[in-house]
């Protein structure tokens, strides 16, 4: 359980976690929460819950999505250019061969479409959401569709076979450097109508996948979120190996997606589903521009639709479980946006022409590289939004509460202190620095608050 479980002395120990805006140095997001066991996401909504109330959980998703994502996605763009000429073309300049571009370069499709996006049209149901932000992913769905024929854009050629499954890659540039660096110009991973659908989709399979294919991505995102939470960016078969526990869990977690249910504990297991109709009309409604407040208003209208089975008394708690699930599960429900066809079709390309084969290893090196880069990148944006929520939630608290014994709270704030980051040189200088807090520094944290993210830059 959670460091908190004495309810006494929780306002000591928020006064500790408050002085975190008050000149803390650069934060390590994955060092910040290892001590303790578990996750800094699972760990932070924890601290919210406790200390200020779980219904301050419900709102941060489409907060999150309005004002985090496109900084995020610029953040990313540059990170896969960065990626891309650090890892493979290493400065130089590499040209594709005579023989790769009369010949081609052959692709694996099902090792480059991992969730299935290219078994849906772009004119079906949610094809329009699904393809909104991927246009060369709409190539490739065409090339398949036109089996054997050719379909191109100004950058490349592409050609499906259907005897093996593959797509022939003919590039109409003469560089891997210049092919990397346009195929990106126009490249774009999130918009709010997207992110809000895959939130939902994720949970309750509102494209009708099978059991096989759901089981498939279960075994997928059980990888991401291994690599994710992991401290190395080596590749490790036990990343996707799975315990007879967790085969078992995979099990079950595709056939309650496959069912479009979702089991809450917090509720004696009650299941929750979604109708579909008042969630397409949600989705028509959310425009590139959306403010978080009418995000907000779509949000809880499809929790009140989820919920429509779930007694009143227990329907509070139910929602704030699934919008805790799906805040830990969030960097895994980005991750899958940035890992489609034409980002892993890329990552192909690009160790063919340094000469890779395809097998296991190949496949398992660029999922490895993404779910790392990424991934890691997702995971420290979520938890500092999230640090960033819970002290602007903690200010009015910290300033408006009255504490007599100053030894007890300060203690409190050190063994917090202790708690979050681990003893070290900079916990021991954060305990002595706390022995002169008085009350005038602590209303000038809360001026400080928003400069805290950049402080602490990610």
């Amino acid at each position: 359980m959670f460091i908190i479980d004495d309810k006494n002395n929780i306002t000591g120990k928020i006064a500790a976690l408050k002085t975190l805006s008050g000149g803390l140095p650069k934060i390590n997001i994955r060092s910040l929460f290892s001590n303790n066991g578990t996750n800094p996401i699972v760990y932070l909504l924890n601290l919210f819950q406790i200390t200020t109330g779980s219904n301050n959980l419900k709102n941060l998703i489409p907060e999150f999505i309005v004002s985090k994502t496109f900084d995020l996605e610029t953040k990313i763009i540059s990170n896969l250019l960065n990626e891309l000429a650090n890892t493979y073309t290493c400065g130089n300049i590499l040209n594709f061969t005579d023989e790769q571009k009369t010949n081609g370069i052959d692709i694996s499709v099902k090792e480059i479409d991992l969730f299935n996006k290219t078994y849906y049209s772009p004119t079906s149901t949610y094809g329009d959401v699904l393809y909104s932000n991927a246009n060369i992913d709409k190539l490739i769905y065409d090339a398949i569709q036109a089996n054997g024929n050719n379909v191109e854009n100004d950058l490349f050629i592409l050609r499906y076979n259907l005897s093996n499954d593959t797509i022939n890659f003919k590039p109409k540039v003469n560089t891997l450097n210049e092919f990397n660096t346009k195929f990106l110009n126009n490249i774009k991973f999130f918009n709010p109508k997207l992110i809000y659908f895959s939130i939902f989709d994720y949970s309750f399979n509102l494209l009708g996948k099978t059991k096989a294919r759901l089981k498939k991505e279960e075994e997928i995102n059980k990888v991401l979120d291994n690599i994710i939470k992991s401290e190395t960016t080596t590749i490790e078969d036990r990343f996707f190996e799975f315990s007879q526990d967790e085969n078992i869990f995979i099990t079950l977690q595709s056939e309650s997606k496959f069912n479009k249910v979702v089991k809450l504990k917090s509720c004696d297991e009650i299941d929750t589903f979604v109708e579909e109709t008042s969630f397409e009309n949600g989705v028509l409604k959310i425009t590139e521009n959306i403010t978080i407040v009418e995000l907000e208003k779509l949000f809880d209208e499809q929790y009140d639709n989820i919920m429509s089975n779930v007694s009143p008394s227990n329907k509070n708690i139910s929602i704030i479980e699934l919008v805790s699930r799906t805040l830990n599960d969030l960097p895994v429900i980005l991750l899958r946006l940035i890992i489609r066809p034409d980002i892993m079709m890329l990552f192909a390309i690009n160790n063919k022409v340094l000469g890779a084969e395809d097998n296991k290893d190949l496949f398992r090196k660029m999922i490895n590289v993404i779910a790392a880069t990424f991934g890691s990148l997702l995971l420290t944006y979520l938890v500092m939004f999230l640090l960033q929520k819970f002290i602007k939630l903690l200010t009015p608290l910290l300033i408006n509460k009255k504490v007599v014994d100053t030894k007890e709270r300060l203690n409190n704030k050190k063994k917090l202190y202790k708690s979050i980051f681990g003893i070290n040189d900079k916990v021991l200088n954060i305990s002595k620095r706390l022995n002169n807090l008085s009350l005038p520094e602590i209303n000038k944290i809360s001026l400080d608050i928003d400069s805290f993210t950049e402080n602490n830059s990610i």
